[in-house]
């Protein structure tokens, strides 16, 4: 299973430090793996049958907003040091 999600990786950890050159490798590797998880949580609620199907294109818009933002605008300072509050 893990081989195959690094599979699917590939194309984010190619993109990702193309869009943030700021990010060292390890950095955008790891957003890279957040963007899967997120990608993956989203089959959870928006998968074939589930109440809020008919929504998938309107929320897959926001997410790719959201996170093409993240990708855009995250350094590292901010995978360092986010605090939860």
């Amino acid at each position: 299973m893990h081989d195959l999600y690094a599979k699917a990786r590939l194309v984010f950890d190619e993109l990702i430090p193309k869009i943030n050159s700021a990010l060292s490798p390890a950095e955008a590797r790891q957003v890279s793996l957040f963007l899967s998880a997120s990608r993956e949580a989203h089959t959870m609620f928006l998968g074939y049958k589930k109440p809020w199907a008919k929504d998938r294109q309107r929320i897959s818009n926001i997410a790719v907003k959201g996170l093409l933002d993240l990708v855009r605008s995250v350094t590292p300072a901010d995978i360092a040091n986010l605090q939860t509050v």
